[in-house]
Formats: C-alpha cells, sequence, structure tokens
C-alpha cells in the first residue's frame, strides 16, 4: 500500500500524517474479511432449516396410522421414506459451495425431489378350485333279502340232454327218410311224437319221402332231473326224394327245398325224463 510523503526543507521526507502504516492496514482488513467469514458461516449454521435423517420405522408409522394431531390419515400408497443415500445426497446439496462467502446473503436450501416409485400392479386372487357337488343323500332303506343266485346247470344233465337231443334228430331222420313210425316212440312223446306221425302219414300220401340234412346250433337253456329246454337255430337243406329207390325227384322239387333252407330255423324243444330216457315231448317255433 502506497504511503503519502511530504519534501522537507533541506532534502529531508517527512511522512504524511493522518495515514496507517500499511502493516497495520493489511491487519485491519485480513480482521474484516475474517469476521466476515465467520458471519457467513455463523448465518449457514443458525438460518437455514437443519436436515435430519427420519427413521423407516417412524415413517413407516406416521404412513400407517395418520399424524398424531388427528388429521386425515396418510394414504397406504404414499411414497416410502428417503433411504440414507437420498438424506446424505440432500445435505450435500445444502452445503456451500467452496470459495469465499457472500456478504449479508443466506445459503439458499435446494431440496432434491425424490419421485415416489409406482404402486405394484394389484395382482388378482387365484381363483380358488370350485368345490365338488355333495354326494346327493341316499336315504336308508329297509332291510331286503338278496336275490338269490341263478342256480348252476348241472353239467352232467346237460350231456345226458344233449345226446339224447341229437338221438331224436338221428331217429326221425331215419323215420322221415322209410316213412317208418315204429321207433319214434324211443326218442319222442305226446306232441312231439305226433307231429312227426302227421307229417309221414302226408308224405305217403303224396309219394314222398324227405332226405334230411340239417346242419344244428343248439343249447341247452335250462335243465332239471326230469325235465330241460333245447334252443336250436339250424340250417335246413333236407329234399325230397323217392320213398322206394331213394333218388332225388325231380329237380324243381329239389331246388324249392334248397331254396328255403338258406335261411336258419329257429325252434325250441321240452324235453321230458320218462322212465329213465330223455324225449322230446313238444316242439315249436321261437322268434
Amino acid at each position: 500500500m502506497a504511503v503519502a510523503e511530504t519534501e522537507l526543507a533541506g532534502g529531508a521526507v517527512e511522512p504524511a500524517r493522518g495515514l496507517l502504516p500499511w502493516p497495520v492496514a493489511a491487519a485491519a482488513v485480513l480482521g474484516v474479511l475474517a469476521l466476515m467469514l465467520g458471519l457467513g458461516l455463523w448465518a449457514n449454521q443458525s438460518l437455514r432449516p437443519s436436515v435430519g435423517v427420519t427413521p423407516a420405522a417412524q415413517l413407516l408409522r406416521t404412513a400407517t396410522t395418520g399424524p398424531a394431531t388427528g388429521g386425515a390419515p396418510v394414504a397406504s400408497t404414499a411414497a416410502p421414506a428417503p433411504t440414507l443415500a437420498a438424506a446424505a445426497a440432500s445435505s450435500a446439496t445444502l452445503l456451500p459451495t467452496t470459495g469465499p462467502p457472500v456478504a449479508a446473503a443466506s445459503p439458499v436450501a435446494m431440496a432434491t425431489q425424490v419421485s415416489a416409485p409406482a404402486p405394484p400392479a394389484a395382482v388378482p386372487p387365484a381363483p380358488s378350485p370350485a368345490a365338488p357337488p355333495p354326494a346327493p343323500a341316499v336315504a336308508a332303506s329297509p332291510a331286503t333279502t338278496a336275490p338269490s343266485p341263478r342256480p348252476t346247470v348241472d353239467p352232467v344233465l346237460v350231456a345226458e340232454v344233449g345226446k339224447a337231443y341229437e338221438r331224436y334228430w338221428d331217429v326221425r331222420a331215419e323215420a322221415l327218410y322209410n316213412l317208418d313210425t315204429s321207433h319214434l316212440g324211443e326218442v319222442s312223446d305226446g306232441d312231439g311224437r305226433q307231429v312227426i306221425e302227421q307229417a309221414i302219414e302226408k308224405l305217403r300220401a303224396d309219394g314222398h319221402a324227405v332226405d334230411t340234412r340239417v346242419e344244428h346250433r343248439y343249447r341247452v337253456i335250462s335243465v332239471s332231473p326230469d325235465h330241460a329246454e333245447v334252443a336250436d337255430q339250424y340250417a335246413d337243406k333236407s329234399i325230397y326224394v323217392d320213398p322206394i329207390s331213394h333218388e332225388p325227384l325231380d329237380s324243381d322239387t329239389s331246388q324249392n327245398i334248397e331254396t328255403a333252407a338258406n335261411s336258419r330255423a329257429k325252434e325250441l324243444y321240452e324235453m321230458q325224463k320218462i322212465e329213465d330216457t330223455w324225449k322230446v315231448v313238444k316242439g315249436f317255433a321261437s322268434d
């Protein structure tokens, strides 16, 4: 700092009065600067609002229960409390920048706005599986007698009836071939015998005999010690023959019988055990 000087007579120089020496002036300037710096720091600490870290648990209680002053409760979708990292970032923003402070100017708090994250999308609850319909209540029925099982067919009787039925057809075929009724009583009785005897009488009157050609498909459907039923579905290919020579008659007659035999006959025969012998007592067409 320059100091004004006055030149005296005789060449001597006298310092100008009223001015401080430069060391004193420099010290005064530094003191003023230090005072201003201290005032700026004091204003920064005293005038700016204090920023602290609110515990997350306290914010959670505030969000769920509402403010203690009785105001409206805060919705559950409020923004989450700032984390420690966000609070540190806000504190850093509030600190003054480096460099000489500006006198009589208070630092302005620049709050950093933290955007609240979007609430998670509501997930619809999974539909509960439909409960199965309750089983219908079954009323208790009074005790009933269980049906008795059907009696089983005795295989020994079935074999006896089957052999007697086949012998019936052998004797019947021989009687129709020879026009002889003398052996019909051995295998038939009652209506079963009379039907064959009447057929033989008609054949004699017409001058015909029958060469029986039958393919059987029979089964014993019921049997007891003295009664049985046989169902037969057979193909009848019998032809008329001469009663003496047993030669087939004219082709037209034979052809008619062959044509009629293309379909199967369905007949039911009743058999009865008479004097230890199974005999056909009735025969009729079956549906």
